[in-house]
């Protein structure tokens, strides 16, 4: 199913927590739809193609960014729940097409489970 990002110049909002997002530390404000529904954060697909676009000239997403957002390698979008940074080099040179040499995105991780699984000791010494 196609996944649509949606974007805006930088604004003010509250994300869905409840803290406050503030124009000055971010690029742009994007939001993703993916069958219909609003993506609770930014996904990072989508995110990254989004983030270089905000360095190519000519671009809707370019368009949304400031001067300074735009002068700047990292990439702070706000999205429902906060804020999401990408790290994007493109390198432009006269009449030819940009490069693209950097696009990279930081993830976290938790810990989801931690458990103990009992099985008989016949499946293993096969008494």
């Amino acid at each position: 199913s196609p996944k649509l990002i949606i974007v805006s110049e930088a604004q003010e909002y509250q994300a869905a927590a409840g803290q406050s997002v503030h124009k000055a530390n971010i690029a742009f404000v994007g939001r993703a739809m993916s069958m219909q529904q609003m993506h609770k954060t930014f996904p990072v697909t989508g995110g990254l193609c989004t983030a270089v676009a905000s360095k190519l000239q000519g671009t809707v997403v370019h368009d949304c960014c400031s001067d300074h957002a735009q002068m700047e390698e990292t990439v702070r979008v706000g999205h429902p729940s906060g804020t999401m940074e990408f790290h994007v080099s493109v390198k432009e040179a006269n009449g030819i097409e940009p490069t693209i040499e950097k696009a990279a995105v930081a993830r976290t991780a938790r810990r989801i489970m931690e458990g103990f699984a009992y099985a008989p000791a016949a499946l293993f010494w096969g008494h």
